[in-house]
């Protein structure tokens, strides 16, 4: 559920910002509404169905997440998004944590060659930074999500252990109905288990455990 678009910016909408979540899915948007409710954030949620930001939308901030290596050209998605708001919080896969090479070893070994996020050109940084510094200012760049796990590359309700045959029962599984960060405090047993995990975002570490880079950019347009 961590991944769903919408639920990061449910610490802005508790500051009282408006929220606009634009998705294709129909279904999506209401486990995204539901999540909100839960919040008692309803008021500070809009949706659009679309599998695109509509032209006559503008933003102070547009948050991408991870939406470029889905699109079918990923430098007219990102132009026109940088159209659509004053700022744009970009997120990409990073590609070069351990984690990918323990994902890019278990493919090999399975022999199933399954292209994933971080396997997209997009994720480069050389040239998804020349793309971006032409379409505006790159005012911040930041590693992002860097606990020593890497299970971040494997799908939800599964576990890198389980990917490479380790058999682990599953925990910290959550729905629409149970997402437990709509809540204050945390469920004791989830905050017990992340205050046991060291985080590297600030430290000389966050390349090798990164699963993501953020870039907060000014736009021209």
């Amino acid at each position: 559920m961590a991944g769903m678009p919408g639920l990061h910016l449910i610490p802005l909408a508790r500051q009282g910002v408006p929220i606009t979540v634009i998705l294709p899915s129909s279904a999506a948007l209401e486990r995204v509404r539901t999540v909100y409710a839960r919040a008692g954030l309803e008021r500070q949620l809009r949706t659009i169905e679309s599998d695109e930001v509509p032209p006559d939308c503008r933003f102070d901030w547009l948050l991408a997440f991870n939406a470029l290596p889905l699109a079918r050209d990923w430098r007219a998605l990102l132009s026109a998004l940088s159209t659509r708001a004053e700022r744009l919080a970009l997120f990409v896969s990073h590609p070069w944590s351990y984690g990918t090479w323990i994902r890019r070893a278990s493919r090999i070994a399975s022999r199933v060659p399954k292209a994933e996020l971080f396997d997209h050109g997009a994720t480069r940084a050389h040239a998804l930074e020349s793309e971006l510094r032409s379409l505006g200012r790159i005012e911040d760049v930041a590693w992002v999500d860097c606990p020593w796990w890497p299970d971040l590359f494997v799908e939800a309700g599964e576990t890198l252990a389980g990917s490479v045959g380790i058999d682990r029962p599953l925990r910290f599984v959550y729905d629409e109905f149970s997402f437990p960060f709509t809540s204050d405090p945390l469920p004791q047993d989830l905050a017990r288990r992340l205050r046991l995990h060291p985080n590297f975002e600030t430290s000389r570490l966050a390349p090798a455990f990164a699963h993501h880079r953020a870039y907060l950019v000014k736009c021209d347009r």
